[in-house]
């Protein structure tokens, strides 16, 4: 699935939709791991999690600083039927099918992330969280890639 975030019409749409985006993406990862039979891997993706909690708290706080309403908890009937959804259907299969899942979910992150760093009415404050926010989802798909592969972390 290709993400809609980014392409709103305003900047404030376009960051709202990205924290119910992270929000069903925690939720995602979090039925990974209660999905996993390998230990490593759990490991893995609790601290990706903990990544996905600091997006939230940072999204969070731009979003009380410019008086907005925010969402406190994953999105149940849209996006996340699709991220989660992954994960549920990949738990027939195995592990690796699991973390392939996850890498198919960090790739809509980041496809999001870019399209709302592209955009020309990015609020100053949210330009470099969403630049540290980009690199750092590149790097936890790139590690969901290794541990996919086989090879170390």
């Amino acid at each position: 699935m290709v993400t809609k975030v980014g392409m709103q019409y305003s900047f404030s749409s376009a960051i709202q939709d990205l924290l119910e985006l992270e929000y069903d993406i925690k939720d995602a990862y979090k039925a990974a791991i209660d999905r996993m039979t390998n230990d490593e891997y759990k490991s893995y993706l609790k601290e990706f999690v903990n990544d996905h909690d600091n997006f939230i708290e940072q999204i969070t706080e731009l979003l009380k600083k410019h008086k907005l309403s925010f969402a406190t908890a994953p999105n149940t009937m849209s996006k996340n039927l699709v991220t989660k959804g992954r994960v549920l259907l990949a738990n027939m299969r195995s592990d690796e099918a699991i973390i392939s899942a996850m890498v198919n979910n960090e790739e809509e992150l980041h496809a999001a992330y870019k399209k709302l760093r592209s955009r020309d009415d990015v609020w100053d404050e949210a330009e470099m969280m969403l630049k540290e926010a980009l690199d750092k989802v590149q790097i936890n798909k790139a590690n969901l890639e290794r541990i996919k592969s086989g090879l170390e972390v």
